[in-house]
């Protein structure tokens, strides 16, 4: 069952310090299971987002997303691997974007909005925070060459040896 879009007046959110929070499935999330391995059960993302008092003196969100397991190719082995992701944002809210803060490392900017689309953001910060080339941890086997695959060139140079 498809999750639908989750919409919030950004601003008022901020200001009355509202909260929601809740689980949508990984495959709802068309953009990011685009570059998840392509299993049917890719697991579920947990949002919470809290409105505060934010940076600036300005209204604020808080989301933190939480994702326990969400299988995506290693890069190295070619195989699934499980990736976890726990990751919290600040925001501030306003019409414009405040001059100050550039200056700031621990918050952005979100637009002041009477239909702002919380999933897509969601979708979004996760797309941002993955990285480009997942691989394990652990020293996981190469892929081995399959038949008809030339070999590198630059390998059998560094079986020769230098003489002088």
């Amino acid at each position: 069952m498809k999750t639908k879009n989750i919409y919030i007046n950004t601003l008022e959110f901020a200001q009355k310090k509202q909260s929601i929070h809740g689980e949508v499935l990984v495959n709802d999330f068309p953009r990011l299971q685009e570059i998840a391995a392509l299993s049917s059960e890719n697991g579920v993302v947990r949002y919470q987002l809290n409105g505060r008092n934010g940076a600036l003196g300005l209204p604020g969100i808080r989301l933190h997303i939480e994702v326990p397991e969400l299988q995506v190719v290693c890069q190295r082995c070619l195989s699934e691997m499980p990736l976890a992701l726990n990751l919290d944002f600040d925001y501030v809210v306003s019409k414009e974007p405040p001059d100050e803060l550039d200056e700031l490392d621990d918050a952005d900017w979100l637009e002041a909005a009477q239909e702002f689309d919380l999933k897509a953001l969601i979708e979004d910060e996760l797309l941002l925070a993955m990285p480009i080339a997942p691989t394990h941890d652990f020293a996981c086997n190469e892929r081995t060459m399959q038949s008809g695959e030339k070999t590198n060139p630059f390998a059998v140079l560094k079986t020769l040896k230098t003489t002088k």
